[in-house]
Formats: structure tokens, C-alpha cells, sequence
């Protein structure tokens, strides 16, 4: 398990802060303040230097990276970007993402226009050629849906739970049924009852000869009729 520390966070025109630097404590360093004060400006710049998104989960396409002016329309031909300095493993290790604007000067004008926008990425400096680059660092320093087991209480309740076993056993290591079953003696009755099928599809048989039970005991009153019915007098 790899030991991951955040040791400095710096946000450029990201959203309403337009320039801030943040100094980690080794032990411990406190984001507070009143609402609308940025606490949650600051997680969304982690989050968005790592996987590209707020968190909330949305993309950068879905949310405004760009901070206002006092009419709320955003500031044009800024930089915005966000570094975080990790410490991992003892060996530190610098990300930075930049929202860019492209601006462009179409033919017979003078006056340059915002066409596009393109994020670019750099690991301790270094410009990477893709994306993919980009992620294949990050998952290999924390992958997404660990970060946001770790940082969101909710996150692992809201996962389908055959993705909440998975994930608990991959923590756990391999548990046999043999162990779940000696922690007590039905547990004993089921596993043999399964003679090594999976529990879904046991399930599937009981419920179906349970349905079968039902329908013929469905019969029974008509059958106790037709039978009082002819019953010699």
C-alpha cells in the first residue's frame, strides 16, 4: 500500500480563487470558514487536477472552471490551472493541469476570437503528449474509485453490491466458503445444500420450486370441492 501525502496545492483562476497556494501540514491542516467561502472551491481543485472533474463527478465540461468577473461573466485570456505536489512513497511528484483557452484570427479580421478551449498536463514539469499519459500516472498513484473511498463517506453505500464484495473482498484477501461456513453450523447445511453452485443460481431453484409449491397448494381447495362433490351420500 503506497503512502500518499499532500504537501502543497495551487490554484490559478480556478473558479472564484484567483490565485492561492496552500502549504499541507504533515500531520494535519484545516480548510474552514463560513459557506461560500471556497472550502468546497479547494476539494474541486484537487479532484480536478487529478481525474479531470469536481466533486460531484462532473467533467470540466459541466461545471465553470473560469472565474467571474462582478457581472458573472468570465474572465477571458486567463490561465487556469491547478498543481498539487504529492509525496508517494517518500519520492515527490508534481501535477499540474491547465484549462486553455484557443483563440484564433479568422481570415479578413483583425481581432482575435475564442474558438475553442484544450486542457493540457504536466508531470514534475513535463508537458504529456496525451491524456491517457496523463491518467495512466495518476491511476498508478491512486486509482479514481479509491480516491473517492477514501474521501467520500457515501461513495462505497452508493455502489451496487456486487461492486461494494468485490471491492471489500479485494481488501479482505480470499476468503473459501469452507471459512465463511465453519463460523457457523447452518452456514454448514447451506454449503452442502449448494454440492458447489453458486448462491445466485441456489436461489434461483428455490424460489422456483417455492412457486411450484404455491400453485399446487392453489389447487387444493377445488380439488377438496370436486372431491366433496362426489363424494357417495
Amino acid at each position: 500500500m503506497k503512502q500518499i501525502i499532500l504537501q502543497r496545492l495551487t490554484l490559478v483562476n480556478f473558479k472564484g480563487i484567483r490565485s492561492l497556494v496552500i502549504d499541507f501540514d504533515p500531520v494535519q491542516t484545516y480548510i474552514c470558514g463560513e459557506n461560500g467561502t471556497g472550502k468546497t472551491t479547494v476539494f474541486d481543485a484537487f479532484c480536478w487536477c487529478l481525474f479531470g472533474k469536481d466533486s460531484l463527478n462532473r467533467s470540466d465540461s459541466n461545471f465553470n472552471i473560469k472565474t467571474l468577473d462582478e457581472n458573472g461573466s468570465p474572465i477571458l485570456k486567463q490561465e487556469h490551472s491547478v498543481t498539487c505536489v504529492l509525496l508517494v512513497d517518500g519520492n515527490k511528484v508534481e501535477l499540474q493541469r491547465k484549462y486553455c483557452e484557443v483563440w484564433t484570427k479568422p481570415r479578413g479580421t483583425t481581432e482575435e476570437t475564442l474558438t475553442n478551449h484544450k486542457t493540457e498536463f504536466y508531470i514534475n514539469d513535463v508537458k504529456q503528449s496525451t491524456k491517457k499519459d496523463y491518467d495512466a500516472e495518476i491511476d498508478a498513484i491512486i486509482p479514481e474509485d479509491v480516491f473517492k473511498m477514501i474521501t467520500n463517506p457515501l461513495f462505497f453505500t452508493g455502489l451496487r453490491p456486487e461492486v461494494q464484495k468485490d471491492m471489500l473482498l479485494e481488501m479482505a484477501g480470499t476468503v473459501s466458503d469452507d471459512e465463511v461456513a465453519a463460523l457457523k453450523p447452518e452456514y454448514l447445511s447451506l454449503l452442502a445444500q449448494l454440492q458447489g453452485r453458486p448462491l445466485t443460481t441456489f436461489l434461483k431453484e428455490v424460489s422456483a420450486r417455492k412457486r411450484a409449491i404455491k400453485d399446487e397448494l392453489s389447487t387444493i381447495p377445488a380439488s377438496i370441492e370436486t372431491a366433496q362433490r362426489i363424494r357417495p351420500g
